[in-house]
């Protein structure tokens, strides 16, 4: 349809883009109803997009600069929302009331980082709340964007290659996203929303309303309006929503869908952008990657040195340079002793390698359950977990030998109030004739402040402390991982 002349569907809601609509889905009591409409400004709704957005409290805060660049687009439809809400999370009241109610698993992980929160302020987001809402949404139109079709805006862009070289990345990282946004969505829904909370106290109805100006404060609850004619809204909500139909003018952001970092904008099309990328993802800090608990049933044959070897599959590609692997042995029935490393069967292939520090006579089966921690920086900004109160530093140094004995010199002083794991790891070199199944070399490692790690290193076999005369064991490839 041409001009400013649209269709209505048979939910009552204005089709935005025709082309994806069929006849069936336009008649209604063998009618097609025809709104003329207030020509809608679509560039301004786009540039809108082009901004992104910070978490708050009172309800999202558009950032002052934009954020990024729009090449092509789709319009499409919502289906209108009318929901009352009772007994959800004080997270999920903070995603309703900042127009993203379906993305609480993304920016969970980032409040740590842009909120300072501890570990007891996430648990308490958790709570549930007393509060009820009624939730009326008419969504009038809805802006797609891809991944190809939009770009980071050169400024930005700039600004972060200023902030990773900063001696402070990370705050001036922070400092960043009040001015282009923490998230911004790759599906904008635009129209009128009303929100209505219930059970609130007095003092946080007040505050609230003096933050954001769409809140109106009542004896017992608050109502967020966000579009349409809101001097109209108070009186008469059928009225209200008339003056969305007819006026595109009135058009708010009412959702934020398909959200993600702002720091995701950053290209990958060239090495220099790959490496912006991994400097950011650095200055971040590392993390637990994956925790992940393994049932382990195998055989020892009578008086067996070799050891058991356990492929983990750990759903991406760990390697030795960038990851850190700690295994520990959570249930042993049985009692008996085993040493425990993590060995690379190539560059991303690593295995669990348990020596029975025992000789037995009898061939005996086990059934232990082994779980590893994996440490490192992020590989994107989809961050799935953060532990605000765990500060990780995990590195990678090697075995040094002196009078027979094995030790690895960490370099940096070692916090003996903290808590500190290590584990002892192999990556097999590219002239290496050793075999992690044939092994009788058992590793283990404790710290001591003389010379920060000892490392212990027993040849099950002959029964005594390893010999590095011996050359039956990889001592270049061995490395100590710590945290």
């Amino acid at each position: 349809m041409r001009g400013n002349c649209f269709f209505y569907d048979c939910e009552d809601r204005i089709v935005g883009n025709e082309n994806e609509v069929k006849l069936y889905e336009i008649i209604r009591e063998n009618a097609i109803r025809i709104v003329r409409l207030s020509k809608p400004d679509w560039s301004n709704f786009i540039e809108t997009c082009e901004y992104g957005f910070q978490i708050a409290k009172e309800g999202p805060i558009r950032a002052s600069k934009k954020a990024m660049t729009i090449d092509d687009y789709k319009i499409g439809n919502e289906n209108t929302r009318e929901e009352t809400i009772h007994h959800i999370s004080h997270l999920e009241h903070l995603c309703e009331l900042n127009l993203v109610s379906n993305s609480k698993d993304i920016i969970l992980p980032w409040l740590p980082i842009y909120l300072k929160l501890t570990k007891k302020n996430l648990e308490e987001f958790s709570e549930i709340s007393s509060n009820t809402y009624n939730v009326s949404e008419h969504p009038m139109t809805c802006i797609k964007l891809s991944k190809s079709n939009i770009g980071i805006s050169p400024e930005l862009n700039q600004e972060i290659k200023e902030a990773v070289e900063d001696m402070h990345p990370v705050e001036k990282l922070i400092e960043i996203t009040k001015k282009y946004g923490q998230f911004y969505a790759k599906k904008i829904v635009f129209g009128g929303k009303i929100i209505e909370q219930k059970n609130i106290p007095d003092v946080s109805r007040k505050n609230l309303s003096k933050k954001n100006s769409n809140i109106i404060p009542t004896s017992n609850e608050y109502r967020t309006i966000i579009g349409g004619n809101k001097g109209i809204s108070r009186k008469n909500e059928y009225e209200w929503l008339k003056s969305l139909e007819h006026d595109p003018e009135t058009w708010e952001i009412i959702g934020y869908q398909k959200i993600a970092s702002i720091f995701n904008l950053l290209p990958e099309k060239n090495m220099e952008q790959k490496i912006l990328k991994q400097k950011v993802l650095k200055a971040l800090g590392q993390r637990i990657l994956q925790t992940k608990v393994e049932k382990l049933v195998f055989d020892f044959e009578p008086m067996q040195t070799k050891p058991y070897v356990h492929p983990l599959n750990m759903g991406f590609n760990p390697n030795v340079e960038e990851h850190q692997i700690f295994p520990t042995i959570l249930n042993n029935k049985e009692g008996d002793i085993f040493g425990l490393r993590v060995d690379y069967l190539d560059d991303k292939s690593p295995a669990i390698v348990l020596h029975r520090t025992q000789k037995k006579k009898k061939k005996r089966k086990y059934e232990l359950e082994i779980c590893c921690v994996v440490t490192g920086y992020l590989n994107d900004f989809k961050i799935k977990d953060f532990n605000p109160d765990i500060d990780i530093e995990s590195h990678r140094v090697e075995v040094n030998t002196h009078k027979n004995s094995y030790f690895a010199r960490i370099v940096k002083d070692l916090d003996y109030s903290k808590s500190i794991l290590g584990t002892c790891v192999i990556e097999r070199g590219a002239n290496s004739t050793y075999v992690s199944h044939e092994s009788t070399i058992i590793t283990g490692i404790h710290f001591r402040e003389q010379v920060n790690s000892c490392v212990f290193v027993y040849d099950l076999e002959s029964c005594t402390r390893y010999n590095i005369a011996q050359n039956l064991f990889p001592l270049n490839d061995l490395y100590i991982h710590y945290w």
